[in-house]
């Protein structure tokens, strides 16, 4: 789900319908090292249009293995492309992130993290020049996000709740098709937090006439490229019609 900072929302939002299904722990379908494989970097390409040129972006990543930085370093950006700063409290847990224009210091919104309780997480969302709202997700034991309560966010003048359910096999319950290989987001769990997609697996048809396929897979199940006919985002950049990804677990792999 990609949020957009000044989203206007009101009313009540259920992205799932109920469904009684076997409870699974996550770590039980997802290889361990999965967990820990870094993404280097992702290059948007045009496979069938070679003279397009690429769009290089690069993460960096702390001691405790926690992104830093998300960062544009090569080709035109694509419209509205943000680069991404975060920062972690003294437990490693995400604290807040902010979103600048590429190749700029100016901040265009950012994030701040409060943990009250384990099962709750509290989100102060900043826009350029003014606050934005309170998000508060609602956590299960495995930590994922279960319901989102947005209180005033983008101003609204309406609460708006969103539920999350998960299929048996990890995946989020909504209308589409997964295939049987491992989501780039498993890789970080604050990929899985920001975006807001805890699925185990990688979607592969949407209800809108979108299409994925991922033509190619790492040793681990981590797709590589990712084609799609229309706009698929993923990371928050729409591509078309294809990216790439290196991960540091891929042997000899040290980037594109």
């Amino acid at each position: 789900m990609k949020r957009e900072l000044l989203l206007l929302l009101t009313g009540t939002v259920v992205m799932a319908l109920p469904a009684c299904v076997k409870h699974l722990d996550v770590g039980e379908l997802v290889q361990p090292e999965v967990k820990s494989c870094p993404i280097l970097q992702m290059g948007l390409i045009d496979p069938d249009n070679p003279d397009t040129e690429y769009v290089e972006i690069v993460i960096h990543y702390n001691a405790a293995g926690n992104p830093t930085e998300m960062l544009h370093v090569k080709g035109d950006p694509p419209l509205d492309f943000q680069d991404y700063h975060f920062r972690y409290d003294r437990f490693n847990r995400l604290a807040g992130y902010s979103m600048n224009t590429t190749g700029s210091n100016s901040v265009l919104g950012w994030h701040t993290y409060t943990y009250p309780s384990r099962s709750m997480v509290v989100d102060s969302v900043y826009g350029k020049n003014a606050f934005e709202g309170v998000i508060l997700h609602f956590l299960d034991n495995e930590g994922r996000i279960i319901e989102d309560q947005e209180n005033g966010y983008g101003g609204s003048l309406k609460d708006t709740t969103i539920y999350f359910q998960y299929d048996a096999w990890g995946n989020m319950i909504r209308p589409l098709d997964y295939d049987n290989k491992f989501n780039p987001y498993l890789t970080n769990d604050v990929w899985r937090f920001i975006y807001e997609d805890y699925s185990v697996n990688n979607p592969l048809r949407e209800n809108m006439g979108q299409f994925m396929m991922m033509p190619k897979y790492d040793s681990h199940g981590l797709p590589q490229i990712i084609e799609c006919l229309g706009s698929v985002e993923l990371f928050n950049y729409e591509f078309y019609p294809a990216m790439q990804i290196a991960y540091g677990c891929d042997e000899g792999q040290k980037g594109l």
